[in-house]
């Protein structure tokens, strides 16, 4: 009988609880997101894949929704919703910072005519009558 309560106590845990960890979740998220140095081009791809990618943390918490209790959604959503997009600007600017590093210094304009390039040389008796 003791055992059967301790199962149902955890399984049947108080919803504020629950509420109060998935909102420590988040900040914990958030705080990650902002000490996240990203130096180079395989440690943005790391960011876009554990924060934006398609098996994302921030996913889970648009999925843990459904445990937050009715007065809470509200809030909780604005707050994952801001998470998902500190993390998509942070994406976006070290993506243009780093794409504007790797682009190279000197523009060519490719719509400008090409040198002219000189076709063969004059012919010889031409050269001797220019002569005289």
């Amino acid at each position: 009988m003791y055992r059967n309560f301790i199962i149902s106590f955890v399984i049947c845990a108080p919803p504020i609880i629950m509420d109060t960890q998935l909102f420590q979740q988040v900040e914990e998220i958030s705080k990650e997101i902002e000490a996240t140095m990203i130096n180079d081009a395989a440690s943005l791809e790391q960011f876009r894949i554990r924060y934006l990618g398609s098996k994302n943390i921030i996913k889970d918490f648009f999925a843990g929704m459904k445990d937050i209790s009715a007065g809470r959604k509200k809030e909780f959503g604005q707050l994952v919703n801001s998470l998902k997009q500190k993390a998509e600007e942070k994406y976006t600017t070290y993506k243009d910072g780093l794409t504007i590093a790797s682009a190279p210094k000197t523009k060519i304009d490719l719509t400008l005519p090409a040198a002219p390039v000189p076709l063969g040389s004059r012919h010889p008796v031409s050269i001797i009558r220019k002569r005289n």
